[in-house]
């Protein structure tokens, strides 16, 4: 039985190494037939970035100043009451504004 569960995970282990190179020749293979300047492109070249999170991305559009909620949303792409929610949940990171519409800026 132990020789049979051994089997199958490096079974298992060998099919998930083939799909995954399998999968990264389709994908050179798509980028290399997409339009030069087309969305899919840029998508598909875009994926091999690093993933940045929502809260770095608030952190990067407020700044040293401080930025209104509204100001965050426009800049980042997230939408207001989102933005919102982060910068609630996050307290040791964000400090939040005093009265409604105010300034929302990065704790030291």
């Amino acid at each position: 039985m132990r020789d049979l569960k051994r089997a199958s995970r490096v079974l298992s282990r060998d099919v998930a190494r083939s799909i995954e190179a399998w999968l990264m020749e389709l994908g050179k293979i798509m980028v290399a037939h997409a339009a030069p300047d087309s969305p899919r492109k840029r998508r598909l070249v875009r994926t091999g970035q690093p993933r940045v999170s929502n809260v770095e991305r608030i952190q990067q559009a407020i700044g040293k100043q401080g930025a209104r909620i509204k100001d965050i949303a426009t800049r980042t792409g997230i939408a207001a009451p989102n933005v919102s929610n982060y910068v609630s949940q996050n307290p040791k990171v964000f400090a939040r504004p005093a009265v409604r519409g105010g300034l929302v800026q990065l704790k030291a």
